[in-house]
């Protein structure tokens, strides 16, 4: 799961959001299933969404469900790790700043902070069903 992490991290910086998406949905499927790694999941989620929101879309409606659906996993995502007690290392904030950035330029910041509080109550279970629905 963290090598697949890995691999979606750094496709995400070469700007190959499909694969990125892949790998990371690889990454979501060990943990959820084989493997309990908590921070790999963490991380998956964040590639997923970092991939989603930065792809093109020809739907505009289907960008921004994609992206309030990001902001709210953000939410989740930094959640866990406060509780982990964990920082992002370089990949991740890498992507966590591209995330920041696109969705700050799509929402007020009123907005962007409702939505990421509501997340920050989702259950594992709820993220992860989120985080699947960015891949479709």
């Amino acid at each position: 799961a963290a090598v697949l992490g890995n691999m979606a991290a750094y496709h995400l910086h070469l700007k190959t959001y499909d694969r990125a998406m892949s790998h990371a949905l690889g990454a979501l499927e060990i943990c959820r299933d084989f493997q309990a790694d908590v921070v790999s999941l963490v991380f998956a989620l964040q590639h997923l969404a970092v991939a989603a929101s930065l792809r093109t879309y020809d739907d505009v409606a289907a960008r921004m469900v994609n992206l309030a659906r990001a902001a709210h996993l953000l939410g989740y995502i930094d959640a866990r790790l406060e509780q982990l007690d964990i920082e992002r290392e370089h990949t991740e904030r890498f992507g966590y700043v591209d995330l920041l950035g696109v969705l700050r330029a799509s929402f007020t910041a009123v907005e962007l902070a409702h939505m990421m509080e509501a997340g920050k109550n989702w259950t594992e279970e709820r993220a992860i069903a989120e985080a699947e629905k960015l891949a479709r």
